[in-house]
């Protein structure tokens, strides 16, 4: 899931506008494709789809597009070509510092999401202390991201500033499963990713069953998006969830499960992991009988 959303970001795409050009539209469509396919971990096919959007958003002279599909393509050239990357990013930026001042938090986000690739954890942090804002989905990255990063840097669990950013975290996933239930939500992946790092914060503090009631509302959703990389990410939480509640069969179910979905999308590394602690709750199982 956290590497899926360094990838997407939130609220990342452009939205549709009435009688706009066929260029645009079609950008609109190949943006969307790319997320998916990069969902899928096809990043070759994504970072195809993601040029040619760019390239009809460039043509349309269409601003947003641009700006967005730049920092897009940035994330997806950084390790291939890191020069192309600086271009993409200075060109988003004097977009949206001469033009689109709405789409600063697109930015500020691209900048924490990269930090946080990085582990500069405390630069996160840092970035993060002073940035506002009043869209709740851009605010619920940033307090996820905040959360990671603490978590990252083994933040005491008893301090009040980690649970208070929690508490606020959780109240606003909430507010967005509302809208989300009643088809509202413009970025339903922003939601599931909040849910996500709710469940990753109470497995933290070592809360387990709230950790679990977290992942199972992210993966709901998830599923329902065909979020694939997302529904393993939260049947392996769900797995430490049980298997900290000494539920080993549950525990190796979800495991086993979470395994599976990472080697379809070729995640040789989580899929590794996923059967180790598969094989480790089989142990605990044998070890009781």
């Amino acid at each position: 899931m956290i590497l899926l959303m360094l990838s997407l970001g939130c609220s990342s795409l452009p939205e549709p506008q009435d009688q706009q050009p066929k260029e645009v539209s079609d950008g609109y469509v190949m943006f969307k494709t790319a997320t998916r396919l990069l969902s899928e971990n096809r990043n070759n096919a994504a970072l195809e789809n993601a040029k040619r959007a760019h390239l009809l958003f460039s043509l349309a002279d269409d601003e947003k597009g641009q700006a967005l599909s730049s920092l897009f393509l940035a994330k997806l050239l950084k390790k291939s070509d890191p020069a192309q990357t600086g271009v993409l990013v200075n060109q988003a930026k004097e977009l949206i510092t001469l033009f689109r001042n709405d789409l600063w938090p697109h930015y500020h986000l691209y900048m924490v999401e990269e930090w946080f690739a990085e582990g500069n954890y405390s630069a996160v942090l840092a970035y993060l202390n002073p940035l506002k804002t009043d869209d709740p989905y851009f605010q619920a990255s940033f307090l996820a991201y905040e959360l990671m990063s603490k978590i990252k840097l083994n933040h005491d669990a008893s301090d009040d500033g980690f649970k208070d950013v929690l508490q606020t975290l959780s109240d606003l996933a909430i507010d967005l499963e509302e809208d989300y239930q009643e088809m509202n939500s413009h970025d339903p992946l922003t939601v599931s990713f909040a849910m996500y790092v709710c469940g990753l914060s109470e497995s933290y503090l070592k809360h387990w069953p709230k950790a679990q009631a977290w992942y199972l509302k992210a993966r709901t959703i998830d599923q329902q998006l065909s979020h694939f990389k997302g529904t393993a990410d939260n049947l392996y939480g769900l797995g430490q969830c049980a298997l900290n509640l000494k539920e080993f069969p549950k525990a190796k179910s979800y495991f086993l499960r979470s395994s599976r979905i990472y080697e379809s999308l070729n995640d040789s590394l989580s899929a590794n992991e996923a059967k180790t602690q598969a094989l480790n709750c089989e142990k605990l199982l044998a070890a009781e009988k």
